[in-house]
């Protein structure tokens, strides 16, 4: 039997049974106690035993932005928990003897941690949705969607849940979406080749900065003339479509001075010079867009209202980080929607920009509800403005891009920076292995770069990174001066991209080609739904594709022999 877990605020726990409608649990909002703190819905489909043929699916296995896995029902005699607040994709599964079940969290998909177990050889997996002792603003629900057979899978899971999100309007898929965008059938085809021009120190040297008075100098990597030339020698060494995107390129450099965007960062060049670097893009036939940011903000900027601040429950503003322009501060994405986003992106596209215009941040943080008085917003209803600036971002420049992999915008967003973070992230020993949900979910439907150690993974040692993003399906992405901190982890890798000598340029030129003409003979792929990964070898992979395409990919240091077919060690052969 299913049951309730209202726990009010101080602590006490109240259980009630709980019986679903069709194939839905739903608890009205107008039946939730004053006061309550969490609730988690402990659902009869979800229970197990050790030694059961099955597993849990488990779409984020630690925090966010991290892979997907799925835990084994071992048997265990030691109690084991587990819980993840951050589900980037709102849904948990089962597998068990030949039958799955997916739950598809509808109603507060944003306020909930999912938590799974096992208490002497019992195995457990429930969402706790969380009140904080708020009045709920919506009803807890789910939706559970059953499987068996050759669906009964991790990956026909993945597939089930794609297949509601495209039933239901969600999202659109890139082949469709490609016949009214132009722009976004040209990314299918194109190589994300991502310019940091300038920044200052990070950490910063100064929280709140001041021209001439403490902000610190910008250091200059790139200038728009350095990049006409990059762009040069990438289309004299046969690169024919590329996705450029300018970082850094804005007064301050990245992360320098935001909202304020112009005058371009002077050092770099006149408005003249950045209008020339665009033009010259385009004469390649190449798109080319943007980085900036109307989530973070500065006090440094110029046209800053305060008055524009994401407030906590308590009236604070919410502070996220150190950057380059010191300490950030969120701004209210409805208030950065309207008195931000439209005003740039109208002057973006008078700049001439057309291609994947970047906002930072966007689907890589969980939103946060507002408690402005003059500009309040709920969790979902704060999403829902991060994704309005993004689809004027489609609308005005052409393609949209952000940094993760949330999907509570998906409609919205034309590429993913990268995925996850982590190849390989620490994780409870519940979790057996990385399945690459997602992937199956999304492929198709949006392009990406997998991983944040798979950018620049064609001139990284381990080949074995340029070929896991592209058995996992995605795009080859270059990105210059990727590293940038002055004391910290570069969370995309060591080994970079740079063009500061005649070497330089030359060995990324180089390499840069080589990716774009390995990812030129399966570029089509990235219009078709991507529908399973399997593992006939530990050292071997193959991306089974809708339309029966086949990527057959060894991971090994000697040729192999799949499917009859003799593959490359690092290496992939479509078939």
């Amino acid at each position: 039997m299913s049951n309730l877990h209202i726990i009010a605020s101080n602590g006490s726990v109240e259980e009630r049974p709980f019986v679903k409608e069709g194939e839905v649990y739903r608890l009205p909002m107008e039946q939730i106690p004053a006061g309550t703190q969490d609730i988690e819905f402990h659902l009869e489909e979800f229970l197990a035993e050790g030694g059961e043929d099955g597993y849990y699916v488990i779409p984020t296995v630690s925090e966010q932005n991290r892979p997907s896995g799925i835990a084994r029902f071992h048997k265990r005699i030691m109690n084991l928990e587990a819980s993840y607040e951050c589900s980037d994709l709102p849904v948990f599964g089962i597998c068990k003897n030949g039958r799955a079940v997916l739950a598809i969290v509808k109603g507060m998909s944003l306020d909930y941690t999912l938590v799974f177990g096992c208490d002497n050889n019992h195995y457990y997996m429930y969402p706790r949705f969380h009140f904080l002792g708020d009045a709920p603003v919506e009803s807890p629900e789910i939706l559970l969607l059953n499987l068996e057979g050759k669906d009964a899978t991790w990956a026909g899971l993945a597939r089930a849940y794609r297949n509601y999100q495209l039933s239901i309007g969600a999202c659109v898929p890139l082949a469709e979406r490609g016949k009214k965008y132009p722009v976004v059938a040209e990314t299918t085809r194109s190589i994300p080749i991502r310019i940091r021009h300038a920044w200052k120190p990070v950490p910063p040297p100064a929280n709140d900065q001041i021209p001439g008075i403490n902000e610190p100098p910008v250091h200059v990597a790139i200038t728009f003339q350095r990049a006409g030339e990059i762009l040069d020698r990438l289309h004299a060494a046969g690169v024919e479509h590329a996705d450029v995107c300018l970082v850094g390129w804005n007064v301050g450099g990245h992360d320098g001075r935001f909202p304020d965007v112009f005058p371009p960062e002077p050092l770099l060049g006149t408005l003249d010079d950045l209008k020339a670097l665009i033009q010259k893009a385009k004469d390649y036939g190449y798109l080319i867009s943007g980085h900036t940011n109307v989530l973070d903000s500065y006090t440094i900027s110029k046209r800053l209202d305060k008055s524009d601040y994401l407030v906590d429950r308590n009236g604070e503003p919410h502070r996220q980080g150190y950057w380059g322009g010191g300490q950030s501060t969120w701004l209210c994405p409805k208030q950065a929607h309207l008195h931000y986003a439209i005003e740039d992106l109208d002057e973006f596209q008078k700049l001439g920009f057309r291609g994947t215009w970047y906002f930072d941040v966007m689907s890589i943080l969980k939103p946060r509800p507002c408690y402005h008085k003059n500009h309040p917003l709920t969790r979902r209803e704060s999403g829902e403005w991060r994704a309005k600036t993004l689809a004027l971002a489609r609308e005005k420049i052409g393609a949209s891009a952000s940094e993760g992999e949330y999907d509570f915008l998906i409609g919205s967003l034309d590429y993913v920076l990268y995925v996850h973070f982590d190849v390989s992230p620490k994780h409870s020993e519940l979790v057996d292995e990385f399945v690459p949900f997602w992937f199956v979910v999304y492929h198709g439907i949006v392009t990406y770069n997998s991983f944040t150690h798979t950018m620049n993974s064609m001139v990284k040692k381990d080949k074995n990174l340029f070929l896991l993003n592209i058995c996992y399906g995605g795009r080859p992405a270059a990105y210059y001066y990727a590293k940038f901190l002055s004391k910290g982890s570069h969370w995309m890798g060591n080994e970079d991209l740079t063009c500061a000598t005649q070497e330089e340029l030359d060995y990324g030129i180089q390499q840069v080609a080589w990716a774009y003409q390995k990812f030129a003979t399966i570029a089509d792929l990235q219009n078709v739904f991507l529908d399973d990964v399997t593992a006939p070898a530990p050292d071997q992979r193959i991306a089974h594709y809708a339309n029966g395409t086949k990527l057959l990919c060894n991971f090994a240091d000697t040729p192999a022999l799949i499917e009859g077919h003799t593959v490359p060690p690092h290496d992939f052969v479509k078939v």
